[in-house]
């Protein structure tokens, strides 16, 4: 019975050392796969860093375009700029722009709509849920339905002079309100109107919000940013409060 009891003590050992080597395999690719992991994390988050870096030096120095979608698939108004900086700085797009506009936009050709602007961005309707009011200038102040009714109008001053003086007022009156409206925005046109409509929507959201507004409602989706570097990429995928204090 001895040679009995030295096989199954050889096979035993045998089984031992197989065990052995192929725990230590599997710690060996656990311990790679952990490290690779590790090594990933660090370089994805250097590059995030770097451009979260390069957000805050771009975007408070360079310009912006600010497209409004509404309906969904038009471009019903839009400004460029820095937003936050000095109003003079600011300019609502012009009709022949949204014309220009419309086509690629339709075709989802964000890239030839950008031109020489650092960031685009796109924003729906519905980030302005929380928008009761829009200020517009000091002492004025249209409600959102108004807004909309506006933006949506062929003749949005000539719409938004009957709102202020109302349906009673005379054409001298109107024209009068008219004429001191838009001496005093310094614009000419019912597009360019339309445009500072949608700066006072975003400069009043964004009042106390500053640029988390636009952050978090580019999570929500109702905010398109292009274009869209690996920033908005984890921004998309990861609390936005994480990034609450890093960005400017």
């Amino acid at each position: 019975m001895d040679w009995l009891y030295i096989v199954l003590g050889i096979i035993f050992v045998v089984c031992l050392i197989a065990i052995i080597k192929f725990v230590k395999t599997i710690l060996k690719v656990i311990i790679a796969t952990f490290s690779l992991c590790i090594i990933m994390i660090m370089i994805a988050g250097v590059i995030i860093f770097a451009d979260i870096q390069s957000f805050n030096s771009q975007y408070p120095t360079k310009q912006s375009l600010y497209i409004m979608e509404y309906p969904m698939g038009n471009v019903a108004a839009g400004f460029y700029g820095v937003l936050g900086a000095d109003a003079n700085k600011i300019h609502p797009i012009s009709r022949d722009q949204i014309i220009l506009y419309q086509p690629k936009f339709k075709n989802n050709d964000l890239g030839a709509i950008i031109g020489n602007n650092y960031k685009l961005f796109i924003i729906k309707l519905a980030s302005f849920d929380s928008l009761e009011t829009i200020r517009i200038g000091e002492d004025i102040s249209i409600t959102k339905e108004q807004l909309l009714s506006l933006i949506s109008s062929e003749k949005p001053i000539d719409d938004f002079v009957v709102i202020m003086m109302g349906k009673d007022s005379s054409e001298n009156q109107r024209n009068a309100y008219k004429d001191a409206l838009l001496s005093n925005l310094k614009i000419s046109t019912d597009a360019e109107f339309k445009g500072l409509l949608f700066l006072n929507a975003v400069g009043n959201i964004s009042k106390n919000n500053g640029l988390f507004y636009l952050l978090t409602e580019f999570k929500k989706g109702n905010i398109i940013i292009y274009p869209q570097t690996i920033l908005f990429d984890f921004i998309s995928v990861m609390p936005v409060e994480w990034f609450e204090k890093l960005i400017l």
